[in-house]
């Protein structure tokens, strides 16, 4: 079977790439780029405050995503003490612009670092709400395991099927009774000495309270 000619890249789309690239390869960069996709526009202290950084840090981090056209200003508002606040979003065309590419190796490396920061951030933000109030129950842990690759390949089919099957019937946030959560997940590899180390179950359940 003849292989198919690679497909030539735009000198342009290059160029982006490498900018994105050096943009995101802080991970401070990759959870702020996270956070402003699924928000309106923010101030570098509404950023600031979400991700729990310093101004100064906000302020460095949004100009190196700016420059890589990540981010993009969106006007201004009037902020405390008469200053003039920016307002930054998250740059829609740019992302696409990369995620259409063909599989290259940065823009994996781009994917992965972008999901496991946005796991990071949901966990860190779920941590300091049990700690602030440890009245939901929850669920969290691992499980070192060896198996087959194709043993591996149907956890991954069946976990993603009812994963699946659940948001189908819960993402309706009007439910009665209905409170928000987040699951995050995972099937990796891992070294043999790490799986033999965390063989079986090690799960922190917390019942709730009240």
């Amino acid at each position: 079977m003849k292989r198919q000619a690679a497909r030539p890249i735009d000198p342009e789309v290059q160029d982006q790439s490498a900018l994105v690239g050096d943009a995101l390869s802080h991970p401070l960069r990759v959870r702020i780029l996270g956070w402003l996709r699924h928000q309106p526009a923010r101030t570098q202290s509404e950023v600031g405050k979400a991700l729990a950084i310093s101004n100064a840090a906000a302020r460095y981090h949004l100009k190196v995503l700016e420059g890589a056209d990540l981010v993009a200003l969106d006007g201004t508002r009037p902020g405390p003490n008469g200053i003039t606040e920016k307002l930054y979003v998250a740059n829609p065309e740019v992302w696409k612009r990369i995620s259409d590419q063909p599989d290259q190796a940065e823009k994996l490396d781009f994917m992965l670092d972008y999901t496991f920061a946005s796991i990071h951030e949901i966990h860190r933000k779920s941590v300091d709400m049990i700690k602030a109030d440890w009245t939901p129950a929850f669920l969290a842990g691992s499980v070192g395991a060896f198996a087959s690759p194709s043993e591996i390949q149907a956890l991954r089919a069946q976990l993603g099927s009812l994963l699946e099957e659940f948001y189908e019937r819960h993402k309706d946030p009007e439910s009665p009774d209905a409170v928000p959560l987040a699951i995050t997940f995972a099937v990796l590899p891992s070294s043999e000495a790490d799986a033999q180390s965390w063989a079986g179950e090690r799960v922190f359940e917390w019942q709730g309270r009240g």
